[in-house]
C-alpha cells in the first residue's frame, strides 16, 4: 500500500488523469480483498483521491451537515504546550464562482482566546459569513511556531481521544430541511407489477402529490427490471430496447413547486 500511495501522490500532483483513473479502478476492485487491513487501506487512499489532499491519511474528518446560507462558523478548542503565536486554517471549498467544479484550497488568520480548563488548550475561531454552495468544506487547522516550522493542531475527540483539528461540513441545498420527501417504488405504485410502467406515466400523479403536502419525490425502482435489451450474437450490437423507459440511469428526485 505504501507504493500505492506513492503513485496516488505523484499522480495528484501532476494531474495525471490517466494514472487517477486506473488508481481508481484499482482500489475499488481491492474494497473486496479477504485482508481486512488492505479493504480499510483502500478506503482511505480512495477518500484522499476523492478529496483531492492527503487530509485524511492523518485522521479521518469529523464531519457536520449543514446547508446553504447557514453560518459559517468554525469554532473550537485545540491542544498546543504553549500560547500559539500563529495559527492558521488550511481550507479546502468549492470555488465562489458557480460555473466552477473546481475545489480551492485557501489559507485564513484565526483569533485565538484561552481556555478555561487552562491545561494547555485554547479556543480558535473563524467566521466566514455563510455558506455560499453546496459540497464538501473540509479544513484543519496549523500552527507555525517562531522557527517557521509548520505542525498539525491536535484536539480532543467526544471521548476524550487525542486527534488532529481537522473537519468536514457538508452543505446540502438550502431548504432542505423543509422539504417532504417520498419515495415511490416504481415496479410496486399501488402494488402493480406493470412491467411498461415507467416514469412518464407517474409524472401525470405528481400534483396529487403536492395537495398532500409532498414537496420532493424520490422514484426509484427500474434498476430491478429488465429494460428488454436484445443483443446481436454475431456483432454484439443491441439491436432492439423493448423498454426505453426502464433504463438503469432513470432515477430521479424532482422537487415539486
Amino acid at each position: 500500500m505504501l507504493e500505492l500511495q506513492r503513485y496516488l501522490f505523484y499522480a495528484q500532483i501532476q494531474q495525471h488523469k490517466r494514472s487517477l483513473h486506473y488508481l481508481e479502478k484499482l482500489l475499488i476492485q481491492l474494497l473486496g480483498h479477504y485482508d481486512f487491513e488492505v479493504r480499510d487501506q483502500s478506503i482511505i487512499h480512495l477518500n484522499v483521491l476523492y478529496d483531492g489532499t492527503d487530509w485524511q491519511f492523518s485522521a479521518p474528518f469529523d464531519p457536520k451537515i449543514t446547508c446553504v446560507r447557514s453560518q459559517f462558523v468554525i469554532d473550537e478548542v485545540v491542544l498546543s504546550k504553549n500560547r500559539p503565536n500563529c495559527i492558521l486554517l488550511l481550507m479546502n471549498a468549492p470555488a465562489f464562482c458557480h460555473d466552477s467544479t473546481e475545489s480551492i484550497i485557501t489559507w485564513h488568520p484565526l483569533e485565538i482566546f484561552s481556555a478555561k480548563s487552562g491545561k494547555g488548550e485554547y479556543r480558535v475561531k473563524a467566521k466566514f459569513k455563510k455558506f455560499w454552495r453546496c459540497g464538501f468544506y473540509d479544513w484543519k487547522l496549523m500552527e507555525i511556531d517562531q522557527e517557521g516550522k509548520i505542525a498539525m493542531l491536535k484536539k480532543y475527540d467526544a471521548e476524550g481521544v487525542e486527534t488532529f483539528a481537522q473537519g468536514r461540513f457538508i452543505v446540502h441545498p438550502e431548504g432542505v430541511t423543509e422539504q417532504q420527501i417520498h419515495e415511490v417504488m416504481v415496479d410496486y405504485k399501488d402494488q402493480d407489477s406493470d412491467p411498461d410502467k415507467d416514469f412518464f406515466m407517474l409524472a401525470q400523479e405528481i400534483p396529487s402529490y403536492a395537495k398532500e403536502g409532498i414537496n420532493c419525490l424520490y422514484f426509484m425502482g427500474s434498476l430491478e427490471r429488465d429494460n428488454g435489451i436484445s443483443v446481436d450474437e454475431a456483432t454484439g450490437m443491441v439491436v432492439e430496447v423493448k423498454r426505453p423507459g426502464a433504463s438503469p440511469l432513470d432515477l430521479s428526485l424532482i422537487h415539486i413547486s
